[in-house]
């Protein structure tokens, strides 16, 4: 479940340089991301039920909100606060090529 959220978000991050919100996403990645959030939330909480002869049992529905609210703001800390600084450290490696001439 992790996986498939933070994997989605990652790409709505990467897109742009600024926050990931100043760039809109096109319909075909929102359209697939919200597919596979619901598929991988709902198979997480039945997958239990559904194939018992695996012995893996369903997450609870305060585990799937618990995860997504983990997921939600760690992507938050990293698009708002650690992807500026990345942007500066890029600004100091290209100042520093620049007067050192290469």
């Amino acid at each position: 479940l992790t996986l498939s959220i933070s994997s989605f978000l990652v790409i709505f991050s990467c897109r742009t340089v600024g926050p990931f919100w100043s760039r809109g996403a096109g319909k075909t990645l929102i359209m697939a991301s919200l597919v596979a959030w619901v598929l991988t939330s709902v198979l997480a909480g039945n997958f239990g039920r559904l194939h018992k002869e695996l012995y893996m049992g369903s997450l609870e529905n305060k585990t799937i909100a618990f995860v997504w609210a983990y997921v939600l703001a760690w992507f938050l800390f990293m698009d708002l606060l650690v992807k500026p600084k990345i942007r500066e450290a890029r600004r100091m490696i290209e100042l520093y090529a620049l007067e050192s001439g290469s």
